[in-house]
């Protein structure tokens, strides 16, 4: 009897450390529109915004820190890391994308397949570029090449630290623009 009341003592203290825990990291990270910031006077690359969820990172000590452990994570912890933020960036968008290709790839009838590659690409034609150079290439890319950006971005790339608006940088030629109003060329 004493034994259990002593596991509940500490079961409910872990608890509490727990909550206590992420109540801390909720300040040091969270959830923000990106709109929010940008009327502040903060500017972007194409200086268009969009109405988009962002994370803001207290600074950037935080961010370099979410940026390794998310890097040392497996692929389900990353994605229960997201789910639990309820973020849904480049990273998570892009692997849903990713996983949603693989089931037509399964598809054997041939016109099946390219109604539903049809269907997949004009899903997705406003939010990722595809490759218009090799008619083989058939997977969707971010619209920015700026690898702690996929990981840690919204779907065009943004994120916050401290107050600052951080925009993605492209590191080579990208295929075709998801849309005309980010200012980006094939």
């Amino acid at each position: 009897s004493i034994i259990s009341i002593a596991l509940l003592l500490l079961c409910i203290s872990c608890s509490n450390d727990e909550t206590l825990e992420n109540t801390k990291n909720s300040k040091d990270l969270e959830v923000v529109n990106l709109n929010d910031f940008a009327d502040n006077g903060n500017t972007t690359r194409s200086g268009n915004v969009e109405n988009q969820a962002v994370l803001k990172f207290k600074d950037y000590n935080v961010y370099q820190e979410t940026l390794n452990k998310l890097q040392g994570m497996s692929l389900e912890k990353k994605e229960a890391f997201f789910n639990d933020l309820g973020f849904r960036g480049a990273y998570s968008s892009l692997k849903e994308a990713d996983d949603e290709l693989d089931k037509i790839f399964d598809i054997e009838d041939d016109n099946a397949f390219l109604e539903a590659y049809k269907e997949f690409k004009d899903k997705y034609e406003d939010t990722y570029l595809f490759n218009t150079e090799n008619t083989y290439d058939l997977s969707p890319y971010l619209p920015f090449t700026d690898a702690e950006l996929e990981l840690l971005g919204s779907n065009q790339g943004y994120l916050i630290i401290g107050n600052e608006v951080i925009a993605p940088n492209n590191n080579c030629l990208l295929y075709t623009s998801p849309s005309p109003r980010d200012g980006a060329t094939s």
